[in-house]
């Protein structure tokens, strides 16, 4: 019998959201929380974020519209942004 999905963290959201930055941008976040300006993380322009927004939509399964994308400034509200379409994990 499968096991039924279930819900991504903000906690996994974190480390999965890492580990995008390490593969699309080439870099190895020091610190990430939900005060992180989004341009302090090496690599992050308009191309990085469309990177890494495109892999987020592919990890976990979410769609990420360009006028949302737009609004994002900070680590946290990309994170509260892909809970709030409600992943989940296999």
């Amino acid at each position: 019998m499968a096991r039924a999905a279930a819900p991504v963290t903000r906690e996994q959201a974190y480390i999965l959201l890492s580990d995008i930055l390490r593969d699309v941008l080439g870099c190895e976040p020091v610190s990430l929380d939900d005060a992180t300006p989004v341009e302090e993380v090496p690599g992050w322009d308009s191309i990085g974020q469309i990177g890494v927004l495109a892999a987020a939509e592919i990890r976990f399964g979410v769609e990420i519209r360009a006028v949302e994308a737009e609004r994002l400034t900070r680590i946290g509200e990309v994170v509260d942004l892909i809970l709030k379409k409600q992943p989940y994990l296999p």
